[in-house]
């Protein structure tokens, strides 16, 4: 009985499982079968209302596809930079820091031989310099450094991963008094040496000292040689490799300076050069968007235009009136005057020039007054928006390269005028709108 129950519930599924594998099947050939028949049955190509349809999909999954790798091209430079930087700063820590481990062994070393001296080499000689106290400092300094954060925490209740990298000021006090003290402590090894050293034996004596003694010592004997032979040797060099560790250790902090300054300056260097390749893109792209139309083409559509001052002086005493007027180029009819009250250039900041006079057009001359035209050779253009500008001015503007004066005095400016208009008028536009309102100054837009 449960044989054949075990056999009827697992038949079922089985033959689930057969259904399922057939039917995915199916879908897979009936797939397969649409898709070559698709270019068959239009002859290779799609209808138009298909392809349509199918290009919204299409391109959604190609950008969809692409904008990973575009993002990681974006952020490949500047991983590319800051890893450049990193590896450096790393590479010069290293060259500057190498040294501390090695000094440190050294150290160590001559610390242990300090102790051993000290407590059975020479335990039972004594000096006339503090040479066994210094050794007992120095071991109970070496006991205590390890233990500083802890002894730190336990007095003020301090934790830094509790309470964050501010301290509160008496633990700053804390730190900076355990820091002068292990300044101090190597000061006091270099004076304590130094003056054994100057501590010499008299002559009378050098008689009584073990020939030996003197053998082991190179030039005059010290009492501090001649009462503690083991104990000075060992402090000695201790103190000088003790001396070396901390110049080591310091000598990364006043690197400090020079390093953020390098790093800044890198930095600042190529935050430059991104920000100018942005704008040489930019720049690519506004050209690809204009067309490919160039600056002269744009510069020659416009009018050009030129002032004219008007001064007319009545038969009444301070009766002179003075007005500006904008004349086409080659207008000499103050008649087809517009009255104009732009007086500067909005590219350059400057006035337009009124004070220069070059020729008078016309006079007239009656019984109750007179006028006084003059214009004034500068060349001058108009926008179709009503805006006035510099012609160099919007050359620069239009072309993205700013006016080199072919004119100047100084002999860096080797710059042949006929050259410099004519390279101006070729070059390809990059703005292609006015400077104030923005409007399209292209001929084919307008």
């Amino acid at each position: 009985m449960s044989l054949d129950f075990l056999e009827a519930m697992n038949t079922p599924r089985e033959e689930t499982q057969d259904s399922n594998a057939q039917t995915t099947s199916q879908e897979g050939e009936t797939t397969a079968l649409l898709a070559a028949s698709t270019p068959l049955s239009y002859g290779g190509q799609i209808p138009e209302g298909e392809e349509e349809n199918a290009t919204p999909a299409t391109n959604a999954s190609e950008d969809a596809n692409n904008e990973p790798s575009n993002n990681t091209g974006a952020e490949e430079p500047r991983d590319g930079a800051i890893g450049g930087l990193t590896r450096r700063l790393r590479c010069l820590f290293s060259t500057i820091t190498w040294p501390i481990v090695p000094l440190g062994t050294i150290v160590a070393m001559a610390l242990l031989w300090v102790v051993y001296a000290a407590s059975s080499l020479d335990l039972k000689r004594t000096c006339s310099h503090p040479l066994h106290w210094y050794a007992l400092s120095s071991l109970i300094l070496v006991v205590y450094v390890p233990q500083h954060s802890r002894i730190r925490t336990h007095l003020f209740q301090y934790s830094r991963e509790r309470d964050g990298p501010v301290r509160p000021a008496r633990v700053r006090v804390y730190d900076q008094i355990f820091h002068t003290i292990c300044l101090l402590y190597v000061y006091t090894g270099v004076t304590l040496i130094q003056t054994c050293n100057e501590d010499l034996i008299e002559n009378e004596l050098l008689t009584e000292i073990d020939e030996q003694l003197k053998a082991q010592f190179d030039g005059p004997l010290n009492t501090c040689a001649a009462t503690c032979p083991n104990l000075y040797q060992a402090l000695s060099i201790y103190v000088a490799t003790l001396e070396m560790f901390t110049f080591a250790l310091i000598l990364p902090l006043l690197f400090l300076p020079c390093i953020y300054l390098w790093f800044l300056r890198r930095a600042t260097a190529e935050a430059e050069a991104f920000a100018h390749l942005q704008e040489r893109m930019r720049e690519e792209e506004n050209i690809l968007n204009n067309g490919g139309i160039t600056a002269g083409e744009i510069m020659d559509s416009l009018e050009k235009v030129k002032l004219a001052t008007v001064a007319s002086s009545n038969s009444e005493p301070g009766g002179t009136e003075r007005r500006v007027l904008l004349l086409p180029e080659n207008e000499t009819e103050i008649l087809n005057g517009e009255p104009c009250d732009i007086k500067e250039c909005c590219i350059c900041m400057n006035d337009f020039k009124l004070d220069e006079t070059t020729r008078v057009h016309e006079v007239n001359e009656g019984d109750e007054s007179q006028t006084r035209v003059v214009t004034h050779e500068q060349e001058m253009i108009r926008t179709p928006c009503g805006h006035l500008f510099h012609t160099d001015c919007l050359y620069g503007w239009v072309g993205g390269m700013w006016q080199i004066d072919p004119n100047a005095q100084n002999g860096e400016n080797d710059v042949d005028p006929e050259v410099w208009s004519e390279e101006r008028k070729q070059r390809r536009a990059r703005q292609t709108c006015c400077p104030l309102c923005r409007k399209d100054l292209r001929p084919s837009v307008r």
